[in-house]
């Protein structure tokens, strides 16, 4: 199956548990982690795929990449799920698109790459594009969101899960990795239990939960498993910076969809859909696409 075809399919499972994730986020959890863990331990349905398909022996290798890529996805999510709490999610889906400057940042830092004068100039102009996709305006003043922080924090750590899932599915096939890389996921989650304070949140939160919310949640959580699932597929066939320029489709996809709920039915999701912030979405989201585009034809 062609890595592009199986890229348009994680973004388009991306764009729609993206959504998701924000709905349920600002009407039904009062507390983001909440949601976060509950969508880690239900996303563990995945792990039926393991009786399916024949996955061998693992390697002492294998289980301690599964495990790094497995930890920078669990950070990346802490990172975007805080985001989507405080940031409009058109926006957060286009802040997605700064990941390949930490990609090369990476590459120069880890592996002594040189980056070229086409690549520094796409990196100048994904950051324009950071910037306006993050601007908002109110009260005639000019602000940026907090949501570019931790987008930022977000993107480096899947740049570095990016990095890890392309090196290990080179020796390895796909499914074995992305099952081992799931089973990882879950006593990762445990992790936010650590803290005091999401305890007592999580326990007085749940009491409010029904078999319909975590019906919700979970179908969320597969479709999102389900892009990982593409994602590392697609990454472990096509290069990298290609397989990451097709975000643009998911960053187009989200905010017409959002314009749309905007429009239709604010109580469900609600955007700030005047003249001055839809210019900075759309000049932010084209900055971000052009810079993609740039470094996907260099």
């Amino acid at each position: 199956m062609s890595w592009i075809f199986l890229s348009l399919l994680a973004y388009f499972c991306w764009s729609l548990s993206n959504l998701g994730d924000k709905i349920l986020v600002a009407n039904k959890f009062k507390h983001p982690f909440s949601y976060l863990f509950l969508s880690f331990l239900l996303s563990g349905a995945m792990l039926f795929s393991g009786f399916v398909v024949d996955l061998g022996q693992p390697s002492l290798q294998l289980l301690c990449f599964t495990f790094l890529a497995a930890a920078a996805y669990v950070l990346t999510s802490v990172f975007y799920i805080k985001a989507v709490s405080i940031e409009e999610i058109s926006r957060i889906n286009m802040l997605w698109n700064i990941t390949p400057i930490f990609s090369l940042s990476l590459a120069w830092i880890l592996l002594g790459e040189k980056l070229s004068y086409v690549e520094l100039l796409a990196m100048v102009i994904l950051l324009m594009g950071a910037f306006l996709a993050s601007a908002h305006f109110q009260n005639r003043k000019t602000t940026l969101s907090y949501g570019l922080v931790y987008m930022v924090l977000a993107s480096i750590f899947y740049a570095s899960y990016a990095v890890v899932v392309r090196h290990i599915t080179a020796g390895t096939t796909f499914f074995t990795f992305y099952f081992y890389f799931t089973i990882w996921l879950m006593p990762m989650s445990l992790t936010l239990l650590l803290s005091k304070s999401f305890r007592t949140t999580f326990v007085i939160e749940k009491k409010s939960w029904d078999y319909q919310l975590l019906g919700l949640v979970l179908l969320v959580a597969i479709i999102a498993r389900v892009g990982v699932l593409f994602n590392q597929w697609a990454l472990s066939q096509g290069p990298v910076a290609l397989v990451n320029a097709t975000e643009g489709f998911q960053t187009i996809f989200v905010f017409v969809v959002a314009l749309l709920f905007t429009h239709f039915r604010p109580d469900i999701l609600r955007e700030e859909v005047d003249r001055r912030n839809i210019l900075f979405k759309i000049l932010g989201g084209l900055f971000l696409v052009a810079g993609i585009v740039v470094l996907a034809l260099k």
